[in-house]
């Protein structure tokens, strides 16, 4: 930002001279992130073949002039609106 960055309370241009960001933060930020990938890694190991499985199905269903129905409540109907975009806007590539 240009301007000032109601975040910090600074100005762009003084956040290299602020002060070594606190050892402890850095260390928390490391936990979270690590955390976060042991379970993409577990999800990796033990979903990839079924999700794969899960994607030929539905190429396949596509390709013979099926259709997917997505849906969903709350947060989840967010997520199968976007699904259902990626789908039309071709932004993943041929469908």
């Amino acid at each position: 930002m240009a301007s000032s960055d109601r975040r910090f309370g600074t100005d762009e241009a003084d956040w290299s001279e602020k002060k070594e960001i606190p050892k402890a933060i850095i260390a928390s930020v490391e936990r979270e992130i690590a955390s976060s990938l042991r379970v993409k890694e577990a999800f990796l190991r033990e979903c990839a073949a079924p999700w794969a499985g899960i994607c030929e199905a539905v190429a396949g269903r596509l390709a013979h002039g099926g259709k997917v129905l997505l849906f969903g409540n709350g947060g989840s109907a967010g997520d199968a609106e976007h699904i259902a975009a990626e789908f039309l806007s071709g932004r993943m590539g041929a469908r």
